[in-house]
């Protein structure tokens, strides 16, 4: 039996390395069949579905191979990336705590953990975590700097963030996330010519790079030049779709396009995707206030500024916080100006 089951693990193996995805899980689940107990197989299998983005086979095969064997780290290290790519971060926080507990030295461990903690909100533990996985000698180091630099520029020391980007780029000269990540720093140190350069480097890598088109927009848009900032968001929409930000800034452009019809629409959308996109709002109203319309164009601030000003998390916003801050500073006006009393 037991030469059965390593026969059919083998040939799983087998189909990894020549490419055949579906052959290999149907070769896992022979071995599994086999010896319901074998949780090499139950992880292979996983990491297959894992790979496929079928993250719904793939995490009771980790949870598996883990009631099995408790101790089984790949197993809980797998498990904690598909809990991290379906938004369930504490669980990933679980699953990583453990398997660092077993192994202080697993370099990719604090990678996905300063992963985890980053996109809930708790930059400081994630720059720990890429510290750690740097000095471990992460076997991808270029990511490992691009994350660290991520946090340092949300915790607005782009000194560092530029450094860490820069660091990114030596090492991998191909990755466009560096470089657009590095033009954000420039922008918001107003560094625009720099800016430029890198979101046009970072295009120039991946053509297909959304939020680098989004991000020069800001540029054109603040040298006047609408129509090329009208350009790149109708490619970053296109690109993404799904990113309201996207349709807020093209809202504002189209906006001062006199398009108020098509920026109307924009907005509109942009709230269909979040209900929080309060930039969004903030159009609607801008367009209502340069109609007249004074008690709709109030609410529509109102309800923008409260929104803007909850403490929630949203890294999305750092390209944007200096026409941010603009933008508020227009409601607040507006609002005092039309509420002298309060």
């Amino acid at each position: 039996m037991a030469d059965i089951v390593q026969k059919f693990f083998n040939q799983g193996l087998e189909r990894l390395q020549q490419g055949d995805a579906s052959g290999a899980i149907s070769s896992f689940t022979q071995a599994i069949r086999h010896d319901l107990n074998f949780v090499k197989a139950y992880v292979q299998r996983g990491k297959v579905y894992a790979q496929q983005q079928n993250f719904e086979e793939a995490l009771p095969d980790f949870s598996d191979a883990l009631e099995i064997d408790p101790e089984a780290s790949d197993a809980q290290f797998y498990r904690a990336n598909v809990y991290l790519v379906s938004n369930q971060h504490d669980a990933a926080l679980a699953d990583l705590n453990q398997v660092i507990g077993r192994n202080p030295a697993f370099a990719p461990a604090y990678f996905t953990r300063a992963a985890t903690y980053y996109q809930t909100g708790d930059p400081n533990r994630a720059l720990s975590d890429y510290s750690e996985a740097i000095r471990l000698n992460f076997v991808s180091m270029a990511d490992a700097y691009n994350g660290r630099g991520l946090c340092h520029a949300v915790l607005s020391d782009h000194d560092k963030a530029i450094a860490d980007f820069s660091e990114a780029i030596r090492l991998t000269d191909h990755f466009a996330k560096p470089y657009n990540n590095r033009g954000i720093s420039y922008y918001i140190r107003q560094d625009f010519a720099a800016a430029l350069n890198d979101y046009e480097m970072a295009l120039q890598l991946d053509p297909q790079f959304a939020a680098a088109y989004l991000n020069r927009s800001m540029i054109f848009d603040d040298r006047g030049d609408l129509a090329a900032a009208l350009a790149d968001l109708d490619a970053a929409v296109r690109l993404a779709p799904t990113k309201a930000d996207a349709y807020a800034d093209r809202a504002w452009v189209r906006c001062r396009m006199d398009d108020q019809n098509g920026a109307l629409d924009d907005a509109a959308k942009a709230l269909a995707l979040d209900a929080g996109a309060w930039n969004a709002l903030f159009v609607r109203g801008f367009i209502f206030a340069a109609r007249g319309h004074e008690q709709a164009a109030i609410e529509a601030y109102t309800d923008a500024l409260n929104l803007s000003e909850r403490s929630t998390w949203n890294p999305a916003e750092l390209p944007n916080q200096i026409e941010n801050a603009t933008r508020k500073k227009k409601m607040r006006d507006y609002l005092a100006a039309h509420h002298p009393g309060d």
